[in-house]
């Protein structure tokens, strides 16, 4: 298995390689005495900016480098993040479902060149990796006016956007603490950061759902815990949202087994506060104890999700 693991690596590292050449991301070198996978994974995610210039304007508003580079960077530490490994966290492997940069955001990157995703094992997805990776990339990125407003926008986007392909809540949250403690933002800014903090802490896939109350069409009282011993989707909507009537008329026509509970219901302030929903509408997809599969999915990876199950 470590033979194994060890290959991948060293494929993972050429594919790497080869996007410099390409891209002109300067990655690092890997050097050769370090030997295991672990050894290796870690080195990357500390010294994977080493060789950036955070200082360079024109280089920090490049989306072949500095863009790419960035969601490359995050693919890394969700690969070697414990939590993924742990709770079954999944990742969506861009590579395999063929997403292009215009389909990820309106700047387009793609999440290309990373390596393939059998790297990861519960041996080495150490959660350690991914916060040293992260607070040496925090200690470079908001050292200068520029590039701290430049990466502040990539992790804003790419950690909160819906259709972001490696949005992790458990990974933004470590970014989160790193920028709360950073000497390079004010009182204000970690207010703010304080507050993000709280609302993505909610309802974290491999958690148990907030149990809430609600009214069913016929107006009687239910809460969320009622529903166990089955799956769940919660479905929750605005009555004024045009897209929120298109996507439950996409979800009627696809095939939802019939054990899994439909709960569909208007985001009233109290809701919206519980379950801090951005999106309308907002999908929940629990288990039989009510414990967070998908949160906040679009209804494409809700149905893919059950569908393949």
């Amino acid at each position: 298995m470590k033979a194994r693991l060890f290959t991948l690596f060293v494929l993972w590292a050429c594919t790497l390689v080869q996007a410099q050449a390409q891209q002109s991301f300067p990655y690092p070198a890997i050097p050769d005495t370090l030997r295991s996978v672990e050894q290796r994974a870690g080195y990357l995610s500390e010294h994977y900016w080493d060789n950036y210039n955070f200082a360079d304007t024109l280089l920090l508003k490049s989306k072949e480098v500095t863009e790419q580079g960035f969601v490359n960077f995050i693919d890394i530490l969700n690969r070697f993040n414990l939590d993924n490994a742990s709770k079954g966290v999944a990742h969506k492997d861009i590579a395999q479902k063929g997403i292009t940069r215009k389909d990820i955001t309106q700047q387009g990157i793609a999440q290309k060149d990373i390596a393939q995703k059998d790297i990861v094992r519960k041996d080495i997805a150490r959660k350690d990796i991914t916060q040293q990776g992260i607070a040496c990339f925090t200690r470079k990125a908001f050292s200068n006016a520029a590039a701290k407003e430049r990466f502040e926008n990539l992790i804003e986007h790419y950690f909160e956007d819906q259709l972001s392909p490696v949005r992790n809540d458990r990974v933004y949250l470590i970014f989160l603490e790193e920028m709360k403690n950073s000497p390079c933002f004010d009182e204000t800014e970690k207010e703010r950061i304080a507050f993000k903090i709280k609302t993505t802490n909610k309802n974290l896939p491999g958690d148990i759902a907030i149990n809430f109350k609600f009214k069913d069409e016929n107006g009687k009282e239910h809460q969320l815990s009622d529903y166990k011993d089955q799956k769940v989707i919660l479905y929750f909507y605005d009555p004024d949202c045009e897209n929120c009537h298109e996507v439950s008329a996409w979800l009627k026509q696809q095939s939802i087994p019939a054990d899994i509970k439909v709960l569909k219901m208007i985001a009233d302030n109290h809701i919206s506060y519980m379950y801090s929903l951005k999106n309308m509408p907002t999908i929940f997809l629990l288990d039989k104890k009510n414990k967070v599969i998908l949160k906040d999915c679009t209804a494409q990876e809700l149905i893919e999700n059950i569908s393949t199950k």
